[in-house]
């Protein structure tokens, strides 16, 4: 399963969180954190969540957490 902090590369990766609800964080590039949250749905090059797209090869992708959720 996934830990915190894991980062998400492959499509199976990114079918899994959607899967399991499993939040994640979205960062730029650069190391800029800009959103958290759960992945509605992606494609080969794009992630919605929040109403907002994120292209795969602008951000990276890794497992959050809920503020309410035992982290591991």
């Amino acid at each position: 399963m996934f830990k915190r902090d894991d980062e998400l590369k492959n499509p199976i990766d990114f079918d899994n969180v959607i899967f399991f609800s499993v939040p994640i964080e979205v960062y730029i590039k650069d190391g800029s954190h800009v959103e958290t949250g759960m992945i509605e749905s992606h494609t080969e090059y794009a992630i919605f969540m929040n109403g907002g797209r994120y292209l795969k090869e602008n951000c990276r992708f890794k497992v959050g957490y809920k503020p309410n959720q035992t982290q591991r």
